[in-house]
């Protein structure tokens, strides 16, 4: 793809305020795409359209699939991609009580290809459940695509569960293209990749402490192989305690009746 276009695209986007940096507090990234902003042009949403129904055609992402989007904030751009490669369709966070009642809207069979559609990807966890609610309803899924990867992890989460994740831009680009383009400083650009390195690292480090459950059947859990000893000690303690009251009672007895 023409990488001038692209970064043409990239600083029109922060011009418009649709790509945005802020000070990163917590878990919140310093970089976010302000869908509100973005939907306030609908001639950018149509050149971003445009760019992912080009960009699908040259990675040999076959186009006609349905697309899905995770949320409802990523609607718009999926309509206007599906005008062009053909049919979509949308997964509910909760099922209706009326109407068709459906986890997955749309017209689909059995063993059709499904493309998720994500506005940005950073760990991968919406496309993950995006993911299994489809395949849940036999939709097979294979691939994803957003147009801004923040790589913050999504790229290897969603490789390890068989998914292929493309973006028209990282995070790394636009803030190369950006800066270049005398939009944000080196600051800017060295707290933001500061961030992304600390919040992969972190989830990997989270991922490698996780304790592993074991599913062997003939795996011993400590908890219930050590009821029966403290059963027995319990039951030793009581037999002790009611001799003891006994003889301590007898005693009163036996003093009371001189």
């Amino acid at each position: 793809m023409d990488q001038s276009k692209l970064k043409e695209l990239a600083v029109q986007l922060f011009d418009l305020q649709v790509f945005k940096f802020r000070e990163s507090t917590g878990t919140n990234s310093p970089f976010y795409l302000d869908i509100d902003q973005f939907m306030s042009h609908p001639h950018i949403m149509s050149t971003v359209s445009d760019l992912l129904t080009e960009y699908m055609k040259l990675t040999m992402v076959d186009s006609k699939v349905h697309l899905c989007s995770v949320s409802y904030t990523a609607l718009p751009v999926v309509s206007l991609v599906s005008v062009k490669t053909g049919k979509s369709i949308l997964p509910r966070k909760q099922v209706k009580t009326y109407g068709t009642k459906q986890q997955i809207e749309g017209k689909f069979s059995t063993g059709d290809k499904c493309l998720i559609y994500a506005n940005v990807v950073s760990c991968g966890t919406t496309v993950l459940q995006t993911a299994k609610a489809l395949r849940a309803e036999g939709l097979v899924v294979t691939d994803a695509i957003a147009i801004v990867d923040s790589e913050m992890g999504g790229l290897k989460n969603t490789e390890q569960n068989g998914i292929r994740m493309h973006s028209l831009f990282t995070l790394s680009f636009i803030l190369k293209t950006l800066h270049e383009a005398h939009r944000i400083e080196e600051r800017t650009v060295l707290g933001a990749l500061k961030f992304s390195e600390a919040t992969q690292l972190d989830r990997q480090q989270n991922n490698d402490t996780k304790i592993a459950i074991p599913d062997d059947k003939n795996s011993v859990d400590t908890r219930t192989a050590h009821r029966p000893i403290f059963f027995i000690i319990g039951l030793w303690v009581s037999f002790h305690l009611i001799i003891f009251v006994w003889r301590a009672y007898s005693s009163y007895c036996s003093i009371d009746s001189l």
